[in-house]
């Protein structure tokens, strides 16, 4: 894995993130771009959309808070993205959660070529069956099989040309030719809301600013918000609850250190074709 440039990489360039967000999370996804280096807009007007992606370096889709002239503006800035090679960031948001929702996710997985789909297992799920599954941004209880999620991923990547992170407790990220299953994080990240918001936006900027090593740098912005999670854990107070917790996450991603991803990331990582990970 190529810790040190990929963080390098996001320290010395200043990646320009155009976030089409949702208004839940927004303020925390760009307080937490901009504490790792990064600029971000978040225009979501479709009479600016087009000239706004035109000076990014990558553009984001999430579909949280989903309205008809939000994803009017997604189609349009994604189809601006596309002409001018710039990667599209996916995050389907509670996509089975209703009949809008999974239609206009659907639509643009068709219509863009979309770079990275992040979702939970039943969102990669509902986008690999092409049938609503899950409530809402939850996972479903049954979705908890370790060969169910590589099926579902592997799906996803091979109509989507696209790399995918299926986040859960073990997280994976696979693309056409690997694996890599990341063990960093801790439970508490599942009780601050937009978590998985955050690091759809942390990818994004690792993928802008590493352009000729994706896969790692996923990988390495995946491995960084966990550890990041594990070290705001280790600071913690007795009396102090889940908003601290929160706060020092959040604090520590900002500080992106090499030596300790290279320290504490754990990983395996597997050449796709390998039958017994991949259960083809």
């Amino acid at each position: 894995m190529k810790h040190r440039e990929v963080i390098n990489n996001l320290k010395e360039t200043s990646g320009f993130v155009h976030m089409i967000s949702n208004y839940v999370t927004a303020n925390d996804c760009a307080s937490i771009l901009l504490s790792c280096g990064g600029k971000v807009v978040m225009a979501d007007s479709v009479e600016e959309v087009e000239e706004i992606v035109e000076t990014a370096d990558v553009l984001v889709l999430n579909t949280g808070t989903l309205r008809s002239h939000v994803f009017d503006s997604m189609l349009l800035a994604g189809k601006k993205a596309n002409a001018l090679q710039i990667p599209i960031v996916l995050d389907p948001v509670g996509v089975g959660a209703s009949t809008f929702r999974y239609g206009c996710v659907m639509q643009l997985l068709q219509e863009l070529n979309i770079a990275l789909v992040k979702g939970n297992l039943s969102e990669i799920k509902t986008i690999a069956l092409k049938q609503r599954c899950g409530k809402g941004v939850d996972i479903s209880e049954k979705d908890t099989c370790d060969k169910q999620v590589i099926k579902y991923a592997k799906n996803v990547v091979d109509q989507y040309n696209c790399i995918v992170v299926v986040s859960g407790e073990c997280d994976v990220v696979m693309d056409q030719n690997e694996i890599c299953y990341i063990h960093n994080g801790t439970s508490e990240m599942k009780k601050i809301c937009g978590s998985g918001c955050q690091l759809t936006a942390i990818l994004a900027l690792f993928l802008a600013t590493n352009p000729a090593m994706k896969f790692d740098a996923i990988c390495c912005g995946v491995a960084w918000m966990g550890i990041a999670g594990e070290l705001a854990k280790l600071s913690m107070q007795k009396e102090q609850g889940i908003m601290s917790y929160k706060m020092r996450w959040m604090d520590i991603v900002g500080s992106c250190d090499i030596d300790l991803l290279e320290r504490r990331m754990k990983y395996e990582r597997y050449q796709r074709n390998d039958v017994s990970i991949c259960g083809n």
